[in-house]
C-alpha cells in the first residue's frame, strides 16, 4: 500500500525535532558548561578579593516585622585604619513551637561577629563557591533544556495537527468518491 504524503511529511519531522532535541541536549551542555567556568573564575577572583574580618557590634537594630538584621560595627579596613558602619547580621532565625518564628535576642554591643569585607573594607556579602557555580551551570542547562523541548513539543504538536487536518481532509474526498458507490450496495 502506498505512503501517502503527510505520513512521509510527518516522518520527516519526526527525525528532524529528534535531532534538534539531541542537539539541544548538547548545546544545554556547552552552555551550563561556561556557566560553571565563569561561577569558578568568578569565585575565585572574589576569594581573593573579600576577606572575612570581626567586627565589634556598636549597636544591634532591627526593623519591626524585618527578617533582616542590622548593626552599627567597627572593624579594622585594609590600612588597619578602624571603618565604622552599618552591617547586615546573620538573617536566620530559629524555629519556636510548632515551626513558629522567633525573634532572636539583639546583638549586644561589644560581641564580635565575622563579616564580608572587599580590598576597600566595604561590608560584601562571602565571596562565590564552586558549589554555586556548579549549581547555577545545572540550571542554565536545565532551564535551556526544558525551554527548547517546551518549544520542540510545541511545534511537533503543531505538525500533528496539521497532518491529522490534511488526513482529515484527504478521508473526507475520498469519502465524497466513494461513499456513493458504496451506499448504494448496502441498500
Amino acid at each position: 500500500m502506498p505512503r501517502r504524503v503527510s505520513d512521509r511529511v510527518e516522518d520527516l519531522a519526526a527525525w528532524v525535532f529528534i535531532a534538534a532535541a539531541l542537539l539541544l541536549v548538547v548545546v544545554a551542555g556547552g552552555v551550563g558548561g561556561g556557566v560553571h567556568r565563569d561561577g569558578l573564575a568568578r569565585a575565585a577572583t572574589e576569594s581573593v578579593q573579600r576577606h572575612r574580618v570581626p567586627a565589634e557590634v556598636l549597636a544591634d537594630q532591627r526593623a519591626a516585622g524585618s527578617r533582616m538584621r542590622s548593626a552599627t560595627a567597627r572593624w579594622a579596613g585594609p590600612d588597619g585604619v578602624p571603618i565604622t558602619g552599618r552591617i547586615t547580621l546573620d538573617p536566620a532565625l530559629p524555629a519556636g513551637r510548632a515551626g513558629a518564628l522567633v525573634r532572636p535576642p539583639l546583638v549586644e554591643p561589644g560581641r564580635h561577629v565575622p563579616i564580608w569585607v572587599d580590598g576597600e573594607g566595604r561590608p560584601t556579602r562571602p565571596p562565590a563557591t564552586a558549589a554555586q557555580a556548579a549549581q547555577a551551570g545545572v540550571i542554565a542547562a536545565v532551564a535551556l533544556v526544558l525551554a527548547g523541548l517546551t518549544v520542540l513539543g510545541g511545534g511537533w504538536l503543531g505538525v500533528r495537527a496539521l497532518v491529522a487536518r490534511s488526513n482529515d481532509r484527504h478521508w473526507e474526498r475520498e469519502w465524497a468518491r466513494v461513499g456513493p458507490r458504496w451506499s448504494r450496495r448496502v441498500h
